[in-house]
């Protein structure tokens, strides 16, 4: 009897773990290394880095597979519409039109755009900006940000003029991507200038599947993201590949 019982026993963690086993999953993100629609300043490989070794962590901790897809720009979202992986990264606009197409994880990494100031500004939002001079460098996008509030749209072919004009009190901030931002104040201008909190758009690097396809790869994506912004793994990583 107490033989059965042993046995009993171990059929049932043996039925445990296979269903533990069928459990785990494998799931492919595609994405584009060169990163060409994102302004990153040369920062392509630290931006690689940063998703390999995030999902790395991210399959080790849920212990599922996921593997990472590289394809060309303008395939990206043809060959998640042709099944090739199941979700992509993506700076896609949580649009309406786009939201009917798509499922969107949270923000993995932000990417909008930010305001530059001097040191001692007392400046603390766009909002205090009304009316005053702002610069960016030669593109739509960062126009059409502008166009959207009151100010005079002050247009630059590079970033150290623009730099120079705003440590010279010609202009009263200037705007750019996060990202690039971040990385001349750190290198160039610390002592002079700097990056206010509030971002100016909340643009930002995220999962992307089909609409109402590949739900759970998203549920667990969140979780992790989630779960290493509250423990500050995410930060560990962001600042590893200088992307802080």
């Amino acid at each position: 009897m107490k033989k059965l019982k042993v046995l009993l026993i171990l059929l049932l963690l043996l039925s445990s773990i296979s269903c533990t086993k069928r459990k785990n999953i494998s799931f492919s993100i595609g994405y584009n290394n060169e990163w060409e629609n994102i302004v990153t300043n040369g920062q392509s490989a630290n931006l690689n880095g940063f998703f390999q070794d995030l999902f790395i962590k991210i399959a080790r901790d849920s212990n599922h597979n996921i593997s990472l897809i590289n394809t060309n720009n303008n395939d990206l979202l043809n060959g998640l519409k042709n099944h090739k992986y199941g979700s992509v990264l993506s700076n896609m606009q949580m649009y309406n039109f786009n939201l009917a197409k798509f499922d969107f994880s949270k923000n993995i990494l932000d990417i909008g755009y930010v305001l530059i100031v001097e040191k001692d500004s007392s400046y603390k939002t766009i909002d205090d900006l009304f009316q005053k001079h702002i610069g960016y460098i030669s593109d739509d996008a960062l126009y059409d940000v502008l166009q959207k509030y009151e100010v005079f749209a002050e247009k630059y072919a590079n970033i150290p003029n623009g730099f120079k004009d705003l440590e010279d009190n010609q202009i009263d901030a200037f705007l750019l991507p996060i990202i690039i931002a971040r990385k001349y104040i750190e290198d160039n201008y610390y002592n002079t200038l700097k990056i206010l909190k509030s971002p100016v758009s909340d643009e930002a690097i995220r999962i992307i599947t089909l609409k109402n396809q590949n739900l759970k790869i998203l549920k667990i994506i969140d979780f992790y993201i989630e779960k290493y912004k509250k423990n500050g793994e995410l930060k560990k990583l962001i600042d590893k590949w200088s992307l802080n």
